[in-house]
């Protein structure tokens, strides 16, 4: 390996490749501090992460300690190997993709921990594993998605947890406290939906400890109906403290443990579903997959002479897990029907063009003057401060009474219920309400013109999203690039579109020149409802922003009543939709003119080359899954092959989304082509859509549904 310095510094890429894995394998770019260390520092870029070894282990000595040495190498390596290119393939893995990686890697050691009595990790290491326990241990983690459950057994933990604490609790206190807060005995919730193994009567001194021991805190906006919820961090941190990371993950609540019932506004409707999956239970096969790697990956230590059961790991069958555990693919986005996206988007529009500026200028009026005072919008109106006067003429035209929509209750502001909250919300009773409108709407504009992944407009940000000219939008694509850094894109973008980014870039200007906030956040990061300064902003408050907007426009509901949420992967899918839809009704000059294309033909290969192909496939089936739902006769053999599959052709009365799944899939083995035919007409180039069945290939062997009758 000496001669390893003799090699160029255009080729170090070699020294990976042929350098000593011993060293190799207990480093990463990630890791901060030295691989002795027994308190790991990590770093992922935008995210960071610290790992302690200092766990005990069944026989009461630390995995630190001398005696367990190598089972500390090993895991130690385990960590390290998974961003190393004998691990990814050669590939150099981005800071996020890593720390996904890693944490797949610390849940499996977190599953050995808590097993580790069973395994008899503390006497023989993981020298002794055999390929029937790995394979259990697969088994169970993948025979569930909510990995709180399947790897830290949350539910049954929690329980034991709390049945040997309240078997020390003084009695004395137990009454005192049970008097002094009668919401300790019931807090409504349904005896059936418990989660938790404890009867009433430990249920009530349950909470009775919980309370004794400070372990509630109060909910900001509720949750699942209660004011006041248990830290699930405190009980992390007693109960999986001998864990890598179970002391610091984040698990769900149970109901069952609130107290004092809360009335809070959510979503007017059950949403819609925006995926096709079975369940949200079930883990998918990809996941999977991940996690069979990743302990496959555990092999590569036996190269360097650590003792790892390489043997079992490499006859450990990945696929009969699968079909034993019937995983089933990722669930596709549910299409979007046509008319709520026109809508929307001409709704989207006229509220921006009408009412943006207005919001922006009242609310930049009194948010700097609330500063000046020395508070925020919310401690203004908590003190009965009228911000009427600040509001533009069109705003107080509009209605707009206060800053929130909340209801006063003696000292404080409780949300209101649906049945009334929704109705002040469409009355524009509400600033902040109307401003997430605003960014729901700007979002729906930016979102369907642009066809942009979710995560890339999250991370736009002011005075650096657009040219110089304003005429393009500047990001960073989530999944190209090199070396693990994003490449940095540009895309024409419609005046309207760039007129609003600019219009959310003066908001953030503004507060930043008045020292309300301190930096630019994400460009539709909103204000925050109740503090100073804007949200941090994620796919959770981008989602949130886009419900305000379909509750406040009232987007269509399906035949259970539950409404259409839009999504932004919707919105990417509907971009390409246009062009399909463009030759049924007319709206390709439209198009042409947002995109500056004069040629329609140009325009279709604008769209092919920018979408996705599996994108484009799901726009393709959904016109075709529109055209023979119309009976249109251009359909017409589509037709004849979807009788044949389903035994039916009253396509009206089937499930859209069925459909569009089925379509697709002969899409994809092609049976079915759609593709625009272009031609030359008396008012120019024009085109058509055509639906060909390919006969030559014959009749799909596909799996056949139940007939529909």
């Amino acid at each position: 390996m000496a001669n390893l310095a003799a090699i160029p510094v255009e080729l170090n890429f070699l020294h990976e490749a042929l350098g000593d894995r011993k060293a190799q394998y207990r480093r990463a770019f990630w890791l901060k501090n030295e691989f002795a260390d027994d308190v790991w520092e990590c770093n992922f870029g935008k995210s960071s992460k610290r790992i302690s070894f200092r766990i005990i282990l069944p026989d009461g000595k630390s995995l630190t300690d001398p005696k367990h040495a190598i089972l500390l190498d090993i895991f130690k390596c385990f960590l390290c190997i998974q961003t190393h290119p004998d691990a990814t393939g050669g590939v150099k893995l981005s800071s996020a993709s890593a720390h996904k990686i890693v944490n797949y890697a610390i849940k499996l050691i977190d599953y050995l921990l808590l097993n580790a009595e069973q395994y008899q990790l503390h006497q023989h290491g993981l020298s002794l594993l055999t390929e029937s326990e790995l394979t259990a241990m697969l088994f169970e983690i993948g025979s569930c998605n909510e990995t709180h459950q399947t790897i830290y057994r949350w539910r049954e933990r929690l329980s034991h947890f709390l049945k040997s604490q309240i078997k020390r609790l003084d009695q004395k206190k137990f009454s005192d406290v049970i008097a002094k807060v009668p919401a300790l005995i019931e807090n409504g919730f349904p005896k059936n939906n418990r989660m938790l193994d404890l009867n009433d009567d430990e249920l009530v001194q349950a909470r009775a400890w919980i309370y004794l021991n400070g372990f509630y805190y109060t909910a900001v906006k509720g949750w699942k109906g209660f004011h006041i919820i248990p830290s699930n961090a405190k009980f992390a941190a007693l109960i999986y403290a001998n864990t890598l990371n179970g002391n610091n993950a984040s698990f769900p609540q149970f109901p069952e443990l609130g107290i004092e019932p809360a009335i809070y506004a959510t979503r007017e409707y059950p949403a819609v579903a925006v995926r096709t999956e079975n369940s949200k239970y079930q883990m998918i096969d990809r996941t999977f997959s991940i996690y069979c790697k990743t302990l496959r990956h555990l092999g590569l230590l036996h190269s360097i002479g650590l003792p790892v059961p390489s043997r079992a790991l490499k006859i450990i069958k990945q696929q009969p897990l699968i079909e034993l555990l019937k995983l089933k693919q990722q669930g596709r986005f549910r299409t979007l029907p046509s008319h709520i996206v026109f809508s929307s988007l001409r709704q989207a529009i006229d509220f921006c063009m009408t009412y943006g500026k207005e919001l922006i200028d009242s609310y930049l009026t009194a948010v700097k003057a609330a500063n000046a005072d020395g508070k925020t919008l919310f401690q203004w109106q908590c003190e009965n401060v009228d911000i009427i006067p600040y509001m533009t003429p069109a705003i107080q035209a509009l209605g707009v009474k206060r800053w929130l929509i909340r209801e006063r209750e003696g000292n404080t502001h409780k949300m209101l219920d649906n049945s009334t909250y929704y109705p002040s919300l469409r009355a524009n009773e509400g600033l902040w309400e109307l401003l997430c409108v605003f960014y729901g709407s700007v979002q729906v504009i930016v979102g369907t013109l642009m066809a942009r992944r979710q995560r890339e407009l999250i991370d736009l940000l002011p005075t650096k999203c657009l040219d110089k000219h304003k005429r393009h939008l500047v990001f960073f694509a989530c999944k190209s690039g090199h070396d693990g850094n994003r490449e940095k894109n540009t895309r024409p973008i419609p005046k309207i579109a760039s007129n609003l980014i600019q219009l959310c870039e003066h908001l953030q200007t503004e507060l930043i020149s008045n020292g309300i906030i301190d930096r630019y956040h994400s460009l539709f990061a909103y204000p925050q409802s109740n503090a100073k300064g804007l949200v941090n902003f994620n796919a959770t408050q981008f989602n949130q922003s886009l419900d305000y907007f379909c509750d406040y426009m009232e987007t269509s509901l399906n035949q259970k009543g539950h409404r259409y949420y839009i999504r932004q992967h919707q919105l990417r899918r509907f971009f390409a939709m246009l062009f399909f839809w463009g030759s049924s009704f007319g709206g390709m000059d439209t198009l042409r003119w947002f995109f500056g294309h004069t040629d329609v033909e140009h325009l279709y290969h604008y769209i092919t080359e920018s979408t996705p192909g599996s994108v484009l496939r799901g726009a393709e089936a959904h016109y075709a899954t529109e055209q023979v739902q119309s009976y249109n006769k251009s359909a017409d053999e589509l037709a004849n092959l979807l009788e044949h599959h389903f035994g039916t052709r009253k396509f009206s009365l089937m499930d859209t989304d069925e459909l569009d799944e089925y379509i697709e899939e002969l899409i994809e083995e092609g049976h079915v082509t759609v593709k625009p035919v272009f031609f030359e007409n008396m008012d120019g180039r024009d085109y058509r859509i055509l639906i060909i069945v390919n006969k030559e290939l014959g009749i799909p062997s596909l799996p056949s549904s139940n007939p529909i009758t």
